[in-house]
Parts: structure tokens; C-alpha cells; sequence
């Protein structure tokens, strides 16, 4: 409901700019924490007070703006926004030039995945291209299924158990290549490996022509906040398997340590027993 208000309120515009209009009359309420009234707001925003009225009633509506005493100040989902925006900022800043070390070094593109707990998927957030003329390319702001994508898996392999449990049986884990692992019995081993590992590999299953790898970046706490992950053609990738999963760990190590992370919680591989991919049963 409030979102068809919001689209209602801002029908006169079209866009980005109904897009950059909300945000700008969030920044101008952020800036009175006491809050401000609809005539001074309309002052600093320079538009009507008919049309501010039509959005804030749709913000009001959706938590993003909250009215009392004659005046309008940021609501709890504005706050949860903002909270939610600004480690993602940080994150990416800081792990930015690390990005294009790695993707100079492996010439394949590097991207920064966070976890979407709403809808359990994962989505990139920033990315550093590969130079080379063939090369994976995706925009920011697409997802990825936890199950089959290597960052994913990253993400979904710090989750506690029970909640990966609960994700294993409520997912409908749909087969997007031939090759996509849609076995909860044969994705447990797997996520287990990723925790003793510190890296993800997935060949084909997202995009039978890409192959996926992911590392865990870890905070001053010691808790897995977003996925590195480099993408590469499969021609390309599976010759230098070894290699790449080197150098996105490697990476992730160093990003993890500008984030703050704790010696402790460095991932130290170890030798595995191949799990079977495909066991029957959930």
C-alpha cells in the first residue's frame, strides 16, 4: 500500500529524478533531528507544499518519515536504511584497491557480494572489470542464489547451522545449468569445506560458460560481513584452477585485515576427501 502511494506521490516525475527528488527531501529532513515543519521544509526544498505534502504522507506510510508536533523527522526505516548503507560504503572503500590488485593480477573481474536476508540471495555490490576483451561482466545491484553461486555459498556457509537448515529445506533449489548442485544432502559437505577452506569454487552452475570464486571477509569481530568473489570464463578458468583460488584468498585475507579482522580467524585450508556432489534425499 505504501509503496503504490509512494509511486502516486511522485507520478509527476519520472524515474530517476521522482528517485533523486525522495532521497534529497530525506537529506533535508536529516539535517533538523529535532524536526521541521511543512512550510520551512518546502523553503529548503524549493517546491510546493502540496506536492511535499503527497510524498511525506507516502514516506510516513512506508516508516521513512514520522510527523508530530506540526513537524516531520526521519522514521525507523530511514535509520535502518542508513545503518544498512553505511558499512556497505566503508566496505567497499576500503576493499576497493585490493579489487584491482586482484583483478590485475588473474585478469578476471572481481566483485563484492552482501548478504540480502530478506530475500536469501546474494548481490553485488561493486565490481572491478577484467581487462580482457572476453570476460564476465554483470551490473551492480544483481543477485545470485546462495545455493549454487560461489559467493553465495560463501555466505550462506557463515550462517548458523539452524539457519542454514531452514534455508536447505524452504529453498526451492532449481537447477540453472545442468550442472547446478540441487541436493541439500550434497550442498552441506560443500558448505562445510567452504568453512574449513576459506574459498568457494563452482564451475558451470550459475552460467554454463562461468566459473565462480569466492572468500569470506571478516570484520574486527570476526564475522563473515560480504563475499570476494572473482568470475571467469570456463575455457579460461579451469586450467588455472589452482591458481585463482589462491589468489582470491589471498585477497580476501588482505581485505579482511584492512576491515580489522582477528589473526585468529584467518581460514587455514586443509586437504579434503572429495565430497559426493550428488547423494539423494534432501
Amino acid at each position: 500500500m505504501a509503496s503504490s502511494t509512494l509511486k502516486d506521490a511522485t507520478a509527476l516525475d519520472s524515474g530517476p529524478r521522482a528517485a533523486l527528488r525522495t532521497l534529497r527531501l530525506l537529506s533535508h529532513i536529516a539535517s533538523f533531528p529535532e524536526g521541521i515543519s511543512l512550510a520551512r521544509l518546502s523553503e529548503h526544498a524549493d517546491a510546493p507544499k502540496s506536492s511535499l505534502l503527497a510524498l511525506l504522507r507516502a514516506l510516513a506510510g512506508g516508516g521513512y518519515v514520522l510527523q508530530g508536533g506540526g513537524k516531520y523527522l526521519l522514521g525507523p526505516e530511514a535509520h535502518r536504511l542508513g545503518l544498512a548503507l553505511t558499512p556497505a560504503i566503508s566496505l567497499t572503500r576500503i576493499a576497493r584497491p585490493f579489487m584491482g590488485d586482484l583483478a590485475r593480477q588473474a585478469g578476471e573481474t572481481v566483485l563484492i557480494a552482501l548478504l540480502d536476508r530478506e530475500t536469501h540471495r546474494a548481490i553485488y555490490v561493486e565490481k572491478v572489470e577484467s581487462a580482457n576483451s572476453i570476460r564476465y561482466t554483470v551490473p551492480l545491484g544483481t543477485s545470485r542464489p546462495l545455493y549454487c553461486s560461489a559467493a553465495g555459498r560463501v555466505l550462506l556457509a557463515s550462517l548458523p547451522e539452524e539457519e542454514i537448515e531452514a534455508y536447505l529445506w524452504d529453498t526451492d533449489l532449481v537447477p540453472l545449468t545442468p550442472l547446478t548442485v540441487t541436493q541439500a544432502a550434497a550442498l552441506r559437505p560443500l558448505l562445510a569445506r567452504i568453512r574449513e577452506e576459506g574459498v568457494a569454487v563452482t564451475q558451470g552452475e550459475v552460467s554454463t560458460e562461468v566459473s565462480g570464486f569466492a572468500a569470506p571477509l571478516i570484520d574486527e569481530a570476526g564475522r563473515v560481513v560480504a563475499a570476494v568473489a572473482m568470475a571467469a570464463p570456463v575455457s579460461r578458468s579451469t586450467v588455472a584452477t589452482c591458481r585463482l583460488k589462491t589468489q582470491i584468498r589471498n585477497a580476501a585475507t588482505l581485505i579482511s585485515r584492512a576491515l580489522g579482522m582477528p589473526q585468529a580467524a584467518v581460514p587455514v585450508p586443509r586437504k579434503r576427501r572429495r565430497p559426493d556432489l550428488h547423494p539423494k534425499g534432501k
